[in-house]
């Protein structure tokens, strides 16, 4: 049902700027209780979240005051549909409508307020209509108005924008910095599109690209990353890499300014083992094929690249999730290693301390870095 179908009788309006239509018929005419209680709402609903600026934390109940027709409701949204349960209150003496609190607790007991106290019965709620502003960022709506790659891929999309939104909090991806990329297919990579705060990215933002570049699916107004020449161009030389993620977090970045070739060396064993050394690539313009080539001496023995006076590509043979497991892990040994090093030095592991290291990979089923058979031993790269 959408807006322009709603009965005559029924009020409709935007609450709180979330674009809901809704139908209602108040019950303000009938008598009150001789011991009126606040009524809960009756809608059941597993995860109840609530817009937050950027970001969609949980907020479930939000109270919405009808100040023209003197009314209280509380707005519950959860994936992909708003549900609004409006109460009609008996003003008190100072003219004012509390909130509740929560409206699961069934039979809540009645609101105070400056002393006074109100109550509140249920209003009759005639329908509700889909809104699609009430989805959270990280879903795709309906299956309905969604791209055939779109409905086949949803769970990797919604995915993506999860790692997109870690990424922007985390400050690793600040403004418009940094992309990421899924090859959800032999010929269909998701990549974020160019332009897209990555704390604000929705899911029907994500681009979808063939091993071409060319665009098999994009939004209107989405364009594919300007750096689609360094995704594309790593997929193509490592049939093996499932994810990338290009980002610029601050101390990683900090040593592609100064010192980037500390990451190269073996200093603590989760990252030795599970990424292997970060690879140093030249320096070359953003946004062009030349950038690209820059990967080109390194891609097949490495799985993560320090890009001098720009930032890091880490790469993974999973999905998204565990490609930023690694970023992270990266991330957090380049801060380590920096602090080391002001403190007089950071201390390397032996060569005898590495060879260790690669039982240690056996044991645990881990594979070396860099593309099948290139590498047979850790004491290779270190």
């Amino acid at each position: 049902m959408n807006g322009d179908s709603l009965p005559a009788v029924a009020d409709k309006r935007v609450i709180n700027g979330i674009g809901c239509h809704y139908a209602l018929r108040h019950t303000a005419d009938r008598p009150a209780p001789k011991r009126p209680q606040a009524e809960a709402c009756a809608t059941k609903t597993d995860t109840i979240h609530g817009r937050c600026g950027a970001d969609f934390s949980p907020r479930p109940f939000v109270p919405v005051l009808d100040g023209k027709h003197g009314r209280v409701g509380v707005l519950q949204t959860c994936p992909g549909i708003l549900l609004m349960t409006i109460l009609s209150g008996l003003r008190g003496a100072s003219g004012g409508f509390p909130c509740c609190q929560d409206t699961r607790a069934p039979k809540r007991s009645v609101e105070k307020s400056a002393r006074k106290t109100y109550y509140f019965k249920r209003a009759t709620l005639l329908c509700v209509a889909y809104s699609h502003d009430a989805a959270p960022m990280g879903s795709l709506r309906s299956e309905d108005g969604m791209n055939s790659l779109q409905r086949r891929f949803k769970r990797e999309i919604e995915e993506m924008v999860e790692v997109c939104r870690c990424a922007a909090e985390r400050k690793y991806a600040t403004s418009h910095g940094g992309n990421l990329s899924w090859r959800v297919a032999p010929d269909a990579v998701l990549i974020t599109p160019t332009k897209v705060n990555k704390g604000k990215l929705r899911a029907r933002d994500i681009v979808i690209v063939g091993m071409d570049q060319k665009v098999r699916y994009a939004a209107n107004g989405r364009r594919p990353t300007g750096e689609v020449y360094i995704h594309i161009g790593i997929f193509l030389k490592r049939p093996d890499a499932v994810s990338i993620i290009h980002a610029h977090p601050a101390w990683m970045t900090a040593l592609a300014l100064s010192k980037p070739e500390l990451l190269a060396r073996a200093y603590l064993p989760e990252p030795t083992t599970e990424v292997g050394p970060v690879a140093v690539t030249e320096y070359a313009q953003p946004l062009t094929e030349k950038l690209a080539r820059t990967f080109d001496p390194v891609i097949m023995r490495h799985n993560a690249f320090l890009m001098r006076n720009h930032g890091v590509v880490v790469l993974s043979l999973e999905g998204l999730r565990r490609c930023f497991e690694l970023l992270e892990m990266l991330e957090v040994a380049a801060k380590s290693i920096a602090i080391a090093e002001m403190l007089g030095g950071a201390r390397p592991l032996s060569r005898k301390e590495v060879k260790g290291l690669t039982e240690t990979m056996r044991t645990r089923n881990l594979r070396l870095p860099g593309a099948p058979g290139m590498v047979k031993k850790l004491t290779d790269l270190f």
